[in-house]
This record gives C-alpha cells, sequence and structure tokens, in this order.
C-alpha cells in the first residue's frame, strides 16, 4: 500500500510546484497578454476588451497584438477602486 501512496504524492508535488512555478513567471512578467490579463483581474477576455473600448484599460500596442503593462493593470485597478 505505501508503493500506491507515494506516486499519487509525487503527481501532488508535481502539480504544487508546476502552478508556483506559473506564479512564479507572472510575478516577473512586465506586460500581459489579453487572456493573461483577464485572468488577473478575474474577468473574461470579453470583459478586458469592454474596458479598453471604454478607455478605462489602455493596452501597449508597440507590437502585433496588445499587451497590457503590469503598470497599467496596477493603475486600472488603483483608480476604480471604492473607498
Amino acid at each position: 500500500m505505501l508503493s500506491r501512496n507515494v506516486p499519487c504524492d509525487l503527481e501532488n508535488a508535481k502539480e504544487e510546484k508546476s502552478t508556483s512555478m506559473q506564479t512564479n513567471k507572472m510575478e516577473f512578467r512586465l506586460a500581459f497578454t489579453r487572456y493573461e490579463t483577464a485572468k488577473a483581474l478575474g474577468v473574461t477576455p470579453i470583459t478586458v476588451d469592454r474596458l479598453v473600448a471604454r478607455g478605462l484599460l489602455r493596452p501597449c500596442r508597440a507590437l502585433r497584438r496588445p499587451l497590457f503593462p503590469r503598470a497599467e493593470i496596477e493603475r486600472f485597478l488603483k483608480e476604480t477602486t471604492a473607498e
């Protein structure tokens, strides 16, 4: 029985490591895609599009696809936070 539990524990450890690595990757990024921005804000990508259309969130269009700088996401959150 003990040998059967070990692979499960290893699988859980791999999943936890993978999740923590993804979190660490996002912490050091300077800009995020539309989907990553939506995930960070807890909304859908369509909502991100709507925020851009309303002028509440401004993407950087220096590249082929729009990227949302970390500073822009933080600015949006600060300006829209109710006090």
